[in-house]
C-alpha cells in the first residue's frame, strides 16, 4: 500500500515538473530583460539598497559597484553595514576594469537603518541627503525584510512617529518603514527608479487586518498589534506585508508618474531571513536545501530590476520562474492559491522552470485603487508623513 502511494506521488510530481517545463518554455510572460547587467548601465549613479549587508543584496551590490555605481547599503547594525561595504569595496578593486571596458569602480558605503524605528529612519534620511549634496538619488532599492525567528523574544509593538498608534514590528520592517523612507526622500526621487523586493507570498495576503493576520489594511486606521504569533501566523503576517509592498508600489507609480517603480521577487533563495543571527559563517539550514537558489541567483533578479523598461514592468511582479497565472480558475484567489504558488510552484518547482525574467500579474486585490488609497491613508497616519 505504501509503495503504491509513493508511486502515485512520484507520478504526480513528474507530471507537475513536466507541465512546468512545457508551459514555461511555450507560454512564458517573459520580458526583454535578461539576468545580467550591461556594462556601463549604472556608472556614476547614486543607489541606496536597504537590507544590503546580507542575502541577495550583497552579490548584486558587488556587481553594481564594479560597474561604477556609488551604493549606500543599510543594515539595522551600522557596524554590520560598514563591514559589508568594506568587503565589497575590497573585492571590487580586484575586479577593476572588468572585461577590459575601462570602467572605474564605484564605492559602497555602509549606513545604519532600522526600519522599525522612526528616529532611525529620520536620521538616515538626513544623513543621506547630506552625503548626496545636490545630486539626485538615481535608484532606491527597498529590499530589507524580516520574518520573526522561532526564538524571537517579544517586542512586537513599535511606533514610527510621536503620537502615532503602535504597529507590528514585522509590518514596519517589511513595509511601513520603507513607506516613511520614501516620503522623506521623495524630493530626491524625481525621474528615479524605485525597486521593491516583494514575494510570491503576497498571494497569502488579504484585504483587511482584524483578527486575521493576513490582512494588509487595518480598519479604522489602527493596526491590531499582538503579543504573540504561532509559526503559521508569522508566515501569514509576512504575506500581508508583501501584499502591502505590491499595493504601495502600484499606488506610488500613480503618484510619481515621472519615475519608474519596479516590483520583483528573487524566488526561493538560500538567505538568512528568519534567522535571529545573520552573521556570516553562522549555520543556515537554507544552505543545505538543494531546491533553493543561491543568493547570487536572487541578486541577479535585483540587477534585472535596475534595467527593465517602465512599459514592461508597469503593473507587474517580476519572477525568475514561470507562474501559473490561470491557477485561480481552479484554486480561487485566496489562501489556497497562495499556498500553491508558495509551496508547490516556488519551493518545489522553480528549479524546473527556465531562468528568465517573467513579468506576471499580481494578486487581484492589489490593483484595487480604493484599497491602495486606504493603505496609503493609514500609512501616512502611522508614519506622520504626507
Amino acid at each position: 500500500m505504501i509503495t503504491r502511494i509513493l508511486q502515485i506521488l512520484v507520478a504526480i510530481a513528474a507530471a507537475a515538473i513536466g507541465l512546468t517545463i512545457h508551459y514555461a518554455a511555450s507560454f512564458p510572460p517573459v520580458t526583454s530583460a535578461q539576468l545580467s547587467l550591461p556594462v556601463g548601465k549604472v556608472n556614476g549613479m547614486n543607489i541606496v539598497v536597504t537590507g544590503g549587508s546580507s542575502g541577495i543584496a550583497v552579490p548584486a551590490i558587488q556587481t553594481l559597484v564594479e560597474r561604477g555605481a556609488n551604493v549606500y547599503l543599510t543594515s539595522r547594525s551600522a557596524v554590520r553595514a560598514q563591514d559589508a561595504a568594506s568587503k565589497i569595496n575590497e573585492e571590487a578593486k580586484k575586479n577593476e576594469c572588468p572585461m577590459g571596458y575601462g570602467e572605474k569602480v564605484g564605492t559602497a558605503t555602509g549606513l545604519g537603518l532600522d526600519l522599525a524605528d522612526g528616529d532611525s529612519i529620520n536620521s538616515f534620511s538626513d544623513d543621506l541627503k547630506k552625503k548626496l549634496g545636490d545630486e539626485k538619488l538615481d535608484i532606491l532599492v527597498l529590499n530589507a525584510g524580516m520574518v520573526y525567528p522561532p526564538d524571537f523574544d517579544g517586542g512586537y509593538s513599535v511606533t514610527l512617529a510621536e503620537g502615532a498608534t503602535p504597529v507590528d514590528r514585522q509590518i514596519s520592517a517589511n513595509y511601513l518603514g520603507h513607506f516613511k523612507l520614501v516620503q522623506l526622500l521623495k524630493s530626491r526621487l524625481t525621474e528615479s527608479r524605485i525597486i521593491m523586493t516583494s514575494s510570491v507570498s503576497h498571494w497569502l495576503g488579504s484585504s483587511f487586518a482584524e483578527d486575521n493576520v493576513t490582512g494588509a489594511v487595518p480598519k479604522n486606521n489602527v493596526w491590531p498589534v499582538r503579543d504573540s504569533y504561532s509559526a503559521p501566523e508569522v508566515f501569514g503576517l509576512y504575506g500581508a506585508s508583501k501584499l502591502q509592498n505590491v499595493m504601495f508600489a502600484f499606488g506610488l507609480q500613480r503618484r510619481l508618474p515621472e519615475s519608474t517603480v519596479v516590483l520583483f521577487t528573487p524566488g526561493f533563495c538560500s538567505t538568512k531571513i528568519g534567522n535571529s543571527n545573520r552573521q556570516e559563517g553562522n549555520f543556515n539550514v537554507m544552505d543545505f536545501i538543494p531546491l533553493a537558489d543561491t543568493a547570487k541567483q536572487g541578486g541577479d533578479m535585483l540587477l534585472a530590476a535596475t534595467k527593465i523598461s517602465k512599459e514592461e514592468s508597469a503593473g507587474k511582479l517580476l519572477f525568475p520562474y514561470w507562474l501559473a497565472e490561470g491557477a485561480g480558475e481552479f484554486l480561487g484567489n485566496g489562501f489556497l492559491r497562495g499556498a500553491f504558488h508558495n509551496f508547490v510552484q516556488e519551493v518545489l518547482l522553480q528549479k524546473f522552470s527556465p531562468r528568465r525574467v517573467y513579468a506576471t500579474t499580481a494578486k487581484g486585490i492589489s490593483y484595487d485603487v480604493a484599497l491602495q488609497d486606504k493603505l496609503w491613508e493609514w500609512s501616512e497616519i502611522a508614519t506622520a508623513t504626507s
